[in-house]
């Protein structure tokens, strides 16, 4: 008959074998990672289980069993403390080189489709998956408040809607139009869409040969700043550049998970711009939206070198990498 010292023994054993085989041959493993589902990014999508296969293979997703669920739960092994921080640091190993398999291949797949802008449905649902199933390994706690890896410079890489609308400006200004149906059945009929604000940002959208470059926000104890260069062929070139101040936890949405990056949305003006004169106007966007004004980022996924946010209102992603 075994002891219970022996299968405690056994157990460890099991675990960082397996956890460390994880760490050191991920591309030919199998990680399991439970994630939230929905393309549309509906506000409650139900929950999804990720499979994720070496670095060329795919993410697939399976129904959510009752025995799946009961499997992600830690149990306790009953093991020595040394022997259960010993088992965690393996298993943390094993996360981390999964992690950064799964930030490699997001990244190149939002290469391929140019920020989420170009390339099929398919592959911009995949790199959607990646987001996802990179949310669920997020290895900083309350990260709204880590502001050594918060604070800087970042580039935006992916987008699941117009590049614009990484701007908190637009988030403002979708808040204040919410609900607020289009009053002209041409523009629902063309933008296919009964909301004012999707028919605006459409027309947007639409301004034939424009190009939208680099996209940027820089964090700072204090301040969000947002910029996003635009060209439009014949016209000229401008960095519009949106300001917003940060607001503390009681100032915003209460969080008490620490995900919540409040923001005051305080001006919108073009800067750099090719007609000189163009950089003397600035919109008052605090004082023209109001309530809206405020809006809030939720910070799903944040380390030395990615962040992924949401729009908290519409669930949009957006996926930065720092620029250095």
């Amino acid at each position: 008959m075994v002891s219970t010292a022996s299968a405690a023994r056994a157990s460890l054993l099991t675990r960082c074998c397996a956890v460390a085989g994880l760490a050191c041959l991920v591309p030919a493993t199998t990680v399991l990672f439970v994630a939230r589902s929905g393309t549309q990014w509906p506000r409650n999508p139900p929950p999804r289980l990720f499979q994720v296969s070496g670095p060329l293979g795919a993410v697939t997703h399976h129904p959510r069993s009752p025995s799946v669920a009961a499997a992600a739960v830690p149990t306790s092994t009953g093991l020595p403390p040394a022997a259960e921080a010993a088992a965690a640091a393996a298993e943390a190993a094993g996360r981390n080189a999964a992690r950064h398999e799964l930030e490699l291949r997001m990244l190149a797949g939002a290469a391929a489709t140019c920020r989420g802008q170009c390339g099929s449905e398919a592959a911009r649902t995949e790199v959607l998956d990646l987001v996802e199933a990179l949310e669920t390994l997020n290895p900083t706690k309350a990260p709204a408040s880590a502001e050594e890896l918060l604070q800087g410079d970042w580039r935006l890489v992916f987008a699941s809607e117009d590049v614009t609308r990484s701007s908190p400006f637009f988030w403002a200004w979708r808040q204040l139009l919410d609900g607020v149906k289009d009053p002209l059945p041409l523009t629902r009929d063309a933008f296919a869409t009964d909301l004012l604000s999707e028919s605006i940002f459409a027309v947007t959208d639409g301004i034939p040969v424009k190009t939208i470059g680099e996209a940027t926000q820089t964090i700072t104890e204090d301040q969000l700043v947002n910029r996003v260069s635009l060209a439009v062929f014949g016209v000229g070139q401008t960095m519009m550049t949106t300001t917003c101040q940060r607001l503390s936890m009681s100032e915003g949405a209460d969080d008490s998970a620490g995900h919540q990056l409040s923001l005051l949305v305080e001006t919108t003006q073009p800067a750099n711009s090719s007609l000189p004169v163009a950089d003397s106007f600035v919109f008052p966007s605090e004082l023209l939206l109001g309530d809206s004004a405020v809006v809030n980022m939720s910070i799903t996924f944040l380390d030395e070198s990615l962040r992924v946010v949401r729009n908290t209102a519409d669930n949009q992603v957006f996926v930065y990498v720092r620029d250095v």
